[in-house]
């Protein structure tokens, strides 16, 4: 939350407050939207197994799908 804030210019309490909720409600664009995977994307790259640890995928290049 607070990025999101930071990056709307907001003070970054990470809270949700009235000038962050006005900011989210603004915004009519779709929440979701379909497109279709490319090739490159479905070549991966992928990881065998991600752990259920935070440390653990702290470690990790990129958090990418299994």
């Amino acid at each position: 939350m607070g990025v999101y804030q930071k990056q709307k210019s907001l003070d970054g309490t990470g809270h949700l407050d009235q000038a962050t909720w006005d900011k989210l409600v603004a915004d009519s664009a779709p929440v979701l939207v379909r497109r279709k995977v490319t090739a490159a994307e479905a070549k991966g790259p992928f990881v065998r197994r991600i752990s259920a640890k935070m440390e653990a995928q702290a470690k990790l290049a990129r958090l990418s799908y299994t």
